[in-house]
Parts: C-alpha cells; sequence; structure tokens
C-alpha cells in the first residue's frame, strides 16, 4: 500500500516541531522565540482587533494570552495534514486547533480550523495562516480569556 502524502517523513517531523514550538511559545510567553517561527514580513491580521506587522509586534501576542488567561490557557493541533503546492520550498498545513483552560479544568474555550502555508528558506516558518472558528464555548464572564483561537481570521503574509 503506498503513501498518501507525498511529503516525506524527515520534513513531516521538521513541521510537527515548529507546530508544537507554536503551541508551547504561545502559552508560556515566549514572544520572541514565537515569533521567530514566522518569517520576518509576517502581519496578522485580527479584524476588528487590529493588526500585528513583523516580529517586533507579533512577540507581543503571547504575553497577551498569558495575560487574559492568567497563564493557564493551552493550544492544541490535532488531525495535521501535509499538502505540497508545486513549490518544494512550500508546504500548506491544515489541521484542528483548540483552546483549553486550565483554570476552569481544562474546559475547551473555543475551537478552529488552523490552515498555514509555511516556507523553508533556511528553516520552515509560517508565511500565511488562516484561523476559522469553529465554536466559541461560554464560561463564566470572570473568568472567559480570550486567546489566539479567539482572533477570529488570522492572515499571515
Amino acid at each position: 500500500m503506498g503513501s498518501i502524502s507525498t511529503v516525506d517523513l524527515q520534513t513531516k517531523m521538521d513541521v510537527h516541531e515548529l507546530l508544537s514550538r507554536f503551541c508551547h511559545f504561545l502559552d508560556h510567553n515566549g514572544g520572541l522565540e514565537w515569533a521567530r517561527l514566522f518569517t520576518p514580513t509576517a502581519v496578522i491580521e485580527k479584524g476588528p482587533l487590529g493588526c500585528f506587522a513583523g516580529h517586533s509586534e507579533i512577540c507581543q501576542i503571547p504575553a497577551m494570552v498569558a495575560e487574559k488567561g492568567n497563564g493557564l490557557l493551552r493550544h492544541h493541533l490535532t488531525n495535521v495534514m501535509f499538502e505540497r503546492t508545486g513549490n518544494v520550498k512550500e508546504l500548506i498545513v491544515e489541521a484542528y486547533f483548540v483552546g483549553t483552560d486550565w483554570g476552569q479544568g481544562g474546559a475547551m474555550v473555543h475551537s478552529a480550523d488552523f490552515k498555514a502555508v509555511l516556507h523553508n528558506r533556511c528553516h520552515w516558518q509560517i508565511s500565511r495562516l488562516e484561523l476559522t472558528p469553529i465554536a466559541q464555548t461560554c464560561v463564566s464572564a470572570s473568568h472567559q480569556a480570550p486567546s489566539l483561537g479567539s482572533l477570529a481570521s488570522v492572515t499571515v503574509n
């Protein structure tokens, strides 16, 4: 039986490492490390909440998530799929993006479809990211904490 994916195992391992670092740096207020996962000219648009351009602004997002969620939010990427685009230095990654709040016993506080275009100049980085919300759960107003998943649609160029 042949493989469904045309992406080699080493590339998959490298991208899984990138995605793991994405979640860990986001959840543990690693702003500089998190920003380096994006291309230098990245722009994250958050609709009515504003936009972040370049590493100096993008690196602020983990601190905002930590503050809003009292350091208790955790982000998870599951069911990760890889697709080639025809360019060997580019991949499309799709996954499910789930946020949990451990101040609420691990309750799910949001979910979204995650779609990223990655580029490999020296290593894989996110050049475009779209998060399409699936559900925003209701938690008490005193514990409600926005996270990256609650930013609705995020685009990185």
